[in-house]
């Protein structure tokens, strides 16, 4: 399977028994076979191009003005400097939302209630082993 996996433009490995070869070569791994969390899977790959693009305009248009301005004489270059710390803090926060993205708030009022939450299955997790494979779910029980 990882030959097939990685020479698609996008390949799903399912199942934590799979072979370690094929998740390491699929895009996305789902440690169970619950294909009910590829709709999530679209839609946080959807919001993270936003994102990104968020995040490269924003950029891109901040450098230019400040680096304009600094040109000028109109911005000490310390202040520029720490401008640019500002606008990179501001990427990353703006980034850092994807975390969140799709957290079901239901978890947390059921929690308060006296409930178990089962949060497992609502999050993705990021194998950070290997930076460009996503996770969703937990692994199947053994």
């Amino acid at each position: 399977d990882a030959p097939a996996l990685a020479a698609g433009d996008m390949g799903v490995a399912m199942g934590a028994a799979g072979s370690d070869v094929a998740i390491n070569s699929a895009s996305v791994a789902l440690l169970n076979s619950d294909l009910s969390r590829l709709p999530f899977l679209v839609r946080l790959s959807r919001a993270t191009t936003k994102v990104i693009w968020q995040n490269l305009i924003f950029g891109v248009a901040f450098i230019v003005v400040t680096q304009t301005m600094a040109i000028w004489g109109q911005l000490q270059p310390i202040m520029a400097a720490m401008l640019h710390t500002v606008a990179t803090a501001f990427v990353i926060f703006n980034s850092a939302r994807l975390v969140r993205f799709g957290e079901d708030r239901s978890d947390e009022h059921a929690y308060f209630e006296g409930e178990s939450p089962d949060i497992g299955d609502a999050h993705p997790h990021h194998d950070h082993a290997h930076a460009d494979t996503i996770t969703i779910g937990q692994p199947a029980p053994a």
